[in-house]
């Protein structure tokens, strides 16, 4: 079974709540939120909900405008002839913006959703979806290779000496390279002479 709902298309985005605010304020009727709420908790029906109510009797045509007045008049607590404005009021700022809209249940909402789903299916795949496989395509996954300069296998392992053997060799290469009768040390004592030795004649 289909459910319906009743619903306005108030322009410049006014609210139902809105205009029946306005409706009972011009008729000498406003009712503050701490009124709504302290009628709500004691079980008496607020004057709003009494206009809500009237709108669908009214949209629905169920009752004749008379009768709806008396009952306005009576839950109101109004004369009968501010009632009638009320009804005048309605019929002019919110029955022409009413309309009934089909509320679909979940059953519903879940079953076309899979038939777009099928249909979608047959239909084949979406120009995106096609795109993203072309895209994977091109570069087929058993083809990717990790970066050489990255990859864990190609990274040599560096020996890591001992700090005191380094000490010791670097101590003996400069040894030798200062000690007479070799390589560096002619070059060094020879340097050496060259620098100071008087020029002859």
């Amino acid at each position: 079974m289909k459910n319906h709902r009743l619903i306005f298309n108030l322009p410049y985005d006014i609210t139902t709540i809105e205009v029946i605010s306005e409706i009972l304020k011009n008729n000498g009727l406003e009712e503050s939120s701490k009124e709504y709420f302290d009628k709500s908790i004691k079980g008496i029906e607020p004057r709003k909900k009494v206009i809500k109510g009237a709108v669908v009797v009214l949209f629905e045509k169920k009752i004749p405008e008379e009768k709806l007045a008396e009952f306005l008049a009576k839950h109101l607590e109004c004369p009968k002839e501010t009632a009638k404005k009320i009804i005048a009021d309605i019929k002019e700022k919110l029955i022409p913006y009413a309309k009934i809209i089909e509320i679909k249940s979940e059953e519903e909402i879940a079953k076309e959703r899979e038939e777009r789903r099928k249909k979608e299916r047959e239909a084949g795949p979406s120009v995106e979806e096609l795109l993203i496989e072309k895209i994977k395509g091109e570069i087929p996954e058993d083809k990717v290779e990790e970066n050489p300069q990255t990859s864990a296998e190609t990274i040599k392992k560096v020996e890591i000496e001992d700090v005191e053997e380094n000490a010791e060799k670097l101590k003996k290469q400069r040894e030798e390279t200062a000690r007479p009768g070799t390589a560096g040390g002619e070059l060094q004592r020879k340097g050496q002479t060259d620098k100071y030795r008087e020029p002859t004649d």
